[in-house]
């Protein structure tokens, strides 16, 4: 591990994220120096040099300019949409950004920095079907699932189960005339499915939908593993969509052969920091739904008092991910 004084690190995220507002204030009172870096502010605020002689980076924001060489360690958050120009047509603004997008891309995978995600890692961990396969292989208990735009064998898959859920595959958000609007695991039945056109319009996640006893979120940093169960007033099928008075959470301990593959998990995707979701079942059994590798946990931190944002600075700080 490089030892400089003057050694920072880097967080990748874009403005008005409250997790790197987080780790930015435990850096600050451990006097960790770092480096912010809104993604959205590329190209058209800061610039960026790649120099594949001396695999180095130099970013140059205002008056604040650093070198790749400076940091010991880097934590992903996401890479934000650009920004379109005012002045760019359509098919500029996305000839700009895929070209951005490449160069970003090309950046984070040769940068040879210690990342908490690696860029790439997590772009193949986000991919539902990969997870889904891996939780299987790992031996998760996973629902019955069907991934399609087949009306008919939708419609097939739904009246097989007791209850059917819907689950979209790449983000749970539409971006329409600068609103976003947010798209949220809910109950299915045959007859909502009627329309073809309409299902055959996207591939869409059919789930049988668990019986649940508690939502179960585990956040994994490193070896370490904060389980928390989440109980809503209501029979909410998304815990997110539900009114915040109406949850509770707790700390919450999960069995060690859980633990186990949860790493395994983690293992294979390749990340350092992830959070997982299941439904814990009356029965006691523990079924897997989703790894989201960039998931937020300043609410686990601020209602069980955990100790999450600490453990990452502390890898952050050491650049010791292994």
């Amino acid at each position: 591990m490089r030892t400089g004084l003057d050694e920072r690190v880097l967080l990748v995220t874009e403005r008005g994220d409250l997790s790197a507002d987080l780790l930015i204030a435990e850096l600050v009172k451990q006097r960790v120096a770092y480096v912010r870096w809104n993604v959205e502010d590329f190209p058209a605020a800061s610039t960026l040099t790649w120099n594949p002689e001396q695999l180095d980076v130099q970013l140059a924001t205002g008056a604040t300019r650093w070198s790749l060489s400076d940091i010991k360690s880097a934590w992903y958050r996401r890479t934000p949409r650009p920004q379109r120009e005012g002045t760019q047509s359509a098919s500029v603004a996305d000839f700009i950004n895929r070209e951005t997008s490449a160069f970003l891309s090309g950046v984070f995978e040769t940068s040879g920095v210690p990342w908490m995600n690696r860029p790439s890692h997590v772009q193949r961990a986000e991919n539902k079907l990969t997870q889904l396969a891996l939780a299987r292989e790992c031996g998760f208990l996973v629902p019955r699932t069907l991934v399609t735009n087949d009306p008919k064998a939708a419609r097939r898959f739904v009246t097989s189960v007791p209850r059917a859920i819907a689950k979209t595959l790449g983000g749970g958000t539409i971006h329409d005339n600068g609103t976003d609007f947010a798209l949220f695991t809910h109950t299915v039945t045959a007859e909502a499915l009627t329309v073809d056109a309409a299902v055959q319009a996207a591939p869409c996640i059919f789930q049988e939908q668990m019986v649940k006893g508690f939502d179960i979120r585990v956040t994994v940093v490193g070896k370490f593993i904060f389980a928390t169960r989440i109980a809503t007033t209501h029979d909410e099928v998304d815990w997110r969509a539900a009114d915040r008075r109406a949850v509770q959470y707790h700390m919450h301990r999960i069995p060690e052969e859980l633990e186990r593959r949860c790493h395994v998990l983690m293992q294979r995707l390749g990340l350092i920091y992830g959070c997982l979701d299941f439904v814990l079942t009356p029965a006691g059994e523990y079924a897997f739904l989703e790894i989201n590798p960039s998931g937020q946990w300043g609410w686990i931190d601020e209602e069980t008092h955990s100790s999450i944002t600490q453990s990452i600075v502390r890898l952050l700080i050491n650049a010791d991910f292994q």
